[in-house]
C-alpha cells in the first residue's frame, strides 16, 4: 500500500478526504505546528504522496512547501495541496514552491485516486528518466528487466547488440536473443534469468565475446526485483568490463601451469587435468611418455646451458608432430607427457613414429639428439588413468633400454 502523509494547521481538515485516504492509502497525519523537524519526518517516513491542506500550505509564506523543496532527495515524493474552492491566487503560488496540483472540494473518491495516481506514475516516469541520466554517467552498464526477460531500461548500449546505432533504436520490450549478436550468451542469459525468477536467487558470473571481432570480457552481476509483497517482478543487473582484469588473470594463470623453459604445461597442471580429463567426451585417450637419452653426458661435456637446449627439443618435437588438441607436458627434468584425446591407437602409434624420424634430424654440438618414447592407448575408463600412464613410462623405459644397447 503506497505511504501517504497530509499535513494540516490547527486540525483543519476534511472529514471526507480523511475517510478516503485512510481508506486507500498507508496514512499519516500531522499538525504543522507540532512538528519541529517537518523534513526530517517527512524523509523519516519516505512517503509517495504528501497532501498539504490549503491553509498549511500557506501559512508563513509557504514554510512547508520551501522546507520540502529546498531538501530535494533522488526520487522526491509527489506534493498536493487541498482546497475547500477553486484556488486562489495565493493558493497558486503553492505551484511555485513545489506542489504539483490541486486537490478541490467536493471530494470524491473515484476523482481523488485517479488524480494521485496519474500524478504519481507521471512523476515515477520523470524519476526513471532522470535516474536512467544519471546512471549513464557510470561506466558500468544497469539494466532492468521485466519477469518475461524483457528490458524496461539499459544505460548504455554497446557494440554487442544488432541495430544499436540506428536512429530511434531501443531496447525496451526486446529479449536478449532478439538483440545480442552473440546467440550463445544471449542464450545462457535468458536461462539464467529463468532460473532467478524460479528460485529468487541472484547469480554472477563472467562471459567472453568476441563481436565486431573484439575479444572482451563482461562481468555479469543479477538480482531479483520484489514487490512490496515480497512477489519477483523483475531482474536488475549490472555489467562490468573485465577485459583487462580478465586477460591478466589468464596470462598470470598461463605462467603458473607453464614450464618456462620448454613452453609446456608443467605438472602442477598434469595434476588439474587428471582429475577431468577421462570422461566420455574426451575418450579415447592416448598417452605418450618421452625422455631424453645421454643427457647427463651432455651435461658433463658441454654445460647444463646446452643441456637445457637437448631438453628443449623434446618440447620441439612434441609441438612439431602433435595435433594442436593434445596437451602436452613437461614433468619433470628431462621426463615429458603428452595426452591426446578421442584419437586412435594406430594414431597414436604413428605419432610416436613421426617424432622417433624428427628426432634423428636434430643435433646438440654435432652429436645426434636421442630421446625414448612410450605409449598407451585408454579406451574406456574401466581403469584408473595412472595404470595407463604407469604403462606408457614402462614402455618408454624398454625403448630407452633398446637404444643404450645400440
Amino acid at each position: 500500500m503506497k505511504k501517504l502523509i497530509l499535513y494540516t494547521k490547527n486540525g483543519v481538515s476534511d472529514k471526507v478526504l480523511e475517510d478516503i485516504l485512510k481508506e486507500c492509502y498507508d496514512c499519516q497525519f500531522f499538525d504543522i505546528d507540532s512538528c519541529e523537524d517537518i523534513w526530517g519526518l517527512t524523509s523519516q517516513i519516505s512517503p509517495d504522496i504528501i497532501l498539504v491542506m490549503s491553509n498549511a500550505a500557506l501559512d508563513q509564506d509557504y514554510r512547508v512547501l520551501k522546507i520540502l523543496q529546498s531538501k530535494k532527495t533522488l526520487l522526491p515524493s509527489s506534493v498536493l495541496v487541498a482546497t475547500q474552492a477553486t484556488p486562489t491566487e495565493d493558493e497558486f503560488k503553492c505551484l511555485d514552491y513545489g506542489a504539483l496540483d490541486f486537490i478541490i472540494a467536493p471530494f470524491r473518491k473515484k476523482l481523488i485516486l485517479n488524480r494521485l495516481d496519474n500524478l504519481t506514475n507521471v512523476r515515477n516516469s520523470i524519476h526513471l528518466q532522470e535516474l536512467e541520466n544519471i546512471l549513464k554517467r557510470l561506466p558500468s552498464n544497469i539494466f532492468l528487466k521485466d519477469a518475461e526477460g524483457k528490458y524496461v531500461f539499459c544505460t548504455h548500449y554497446w557494440h554487442h547488440l544488432h541495430g544499436a546505432d540506428e536512429p530511434g533504436w531501443t531496447i525496451r520490450g526486446k529479449t536478449d536473443v532478439e538483440i545480442r549478436k552473440d546467440t550463445e550468451n544471449a542464450k545462457m542469459a535468458m536461462e539464467k534469468d529463468k532460473e532467478i525468477i524460479r528460485t529468487g536467487k541472484g547469480t554472477n558470473y563472467v562471459i567472453e565475446i568476441n563481436a565486431d571481432g573484439i575479444q572482451e570480457f563482461m562481468e555479469i552481476i543479477k538480482e531479483p526485483v520484489h514487490d512490496d509483497e515480497g512477489n519477483i517482478y523483475g531482474i536488475v543487473a549490472l555489467i562490468n568490463n573485465v577485459t583487462e582484469q580478465e586477460l591478466l588473470k589468464r596470462k598470470l594463470h598461463k605462467l603458473a601451469i607453464t614450464d618456462e623453459m620448454t613452453g609446456l604445461y608443467n605438472r602442477t597442471y598434469l595434476q588439474e587435468v587428471l582429475k577431468e580429463i577421462d570422461n566420455e567426451k574426451n575418450l579415447p585417450l592416448g598417452f605418450i611418455s618421452a625422455d631424453c637419452n645421454y643427457l647427463k653426458m651432455i651435461n658433463d661435456y658441454y654445460g647444463h646451458m646446452m643441456g637445457d637446449e637437448y631438453i628443449r627439443l623434446v618440447g620441439v618435437l612434441f609441438k612439431m608432430v602433435l595435433p594442436k588438441e593434445a596437451l602436452m607436458f613437461r614433468v619433470g627434468g628431462d621426463e615429458f607427457l603428452a595426452i591426446i584425446p578421442n584419437t586412435t591407437e594406430p594414431q597414436l602409434l604413428n605419432y610416436v613414429l613421426q617424432m622417433k624420424e624428427q628426432a634423428k634430424t636434430f643435433q646438440i654440438k654435432g652429436k645426434k639428439f636421442s630421446a625414448a618414447f612410450g605409449y598407451s592407448f585408454m579406451e574406456n575408463n574401466d581403469e584408473d588413468i595412472m595404470c595407463y600412464l604407469e604403462k606408457a613410462d614402462r614402455e618408454m623405459y624398454v625403448d630407452k633400454a633398446e637404444k643404450r644397447r645400440l
